[in-house]
């Protein structure tokens, strides 16, 4: 999964083309599976701009307080119905954010993660109702990670299917 915001876009913006310039974003990644884009009410037209192999499904719990967030199914059935959990999806979960912690910060760093507490308590509310191995670690990526070679002219490679 990559968690992506106004100011820490860079992972989700190399994976899809996508800048969450007014809400919040969240890329699930699962093998075997096309990549699922959430998304809230003023991403999903702008969300023209992922490829074709990326479903956008619209989260308005991402969307700003002032609009309407009540059509949208709870984070974890959103969540299962990209792949995750017991019922044949995966049980393993990494969450990549922007910033990586090291062992002067924390006594277990690999126990921070860097995504908003609401996405990583289901990630967690998962592991008991569904069955779901949630690793403790974060992806460590820095905003620039995504764009060194070799993929700096070739981000459409990131997303290649086997």
């Amino acid at each position: 999964m990559v968690y992506a915001d106004r100011e820490h876009f860079a992972n989700l913006s190399y994976l899809t083309g996508y800048d969450p310039r007014f809400e919040e974003s969240l890329l699930i990644m699962v093998p075997g599976r096309a990549p699922v884009l959430l998304v809230g009410n003023e991403g999903v037209s702008y969300a023209a701009v992922v490829p074709p192999e990326v479903e956008v499904v619209l989260y308005q719990s991402f969307s700003l307080v002032s609009q309407d967030r009540s059509a949208s199914p709870r984070l974890g059935a959103v969540l299962a119905s990209a792949g995750l959990g017991s019922d044949g999806g995966v049980r393993q979960v990494g969450v990549a954010g922007w910033k990586w912690f090291g062992p002067s910060e924390a006594s277990d760093p690999t126990l921070w993660v860097d995504a908003p507490a609401f996405i990583v308590d289901v990630l967690r509310f998962m592991a008991e109702v569904l069955g779901i191995s949630l690793k403790p670690e974060v992806l460590p990526l820095s905003n620039l990670a995504g764009y060194l070679p070799p993929f700096w002219l070739s981000p459409q490679l990131a997303m290649r299917r086997k």
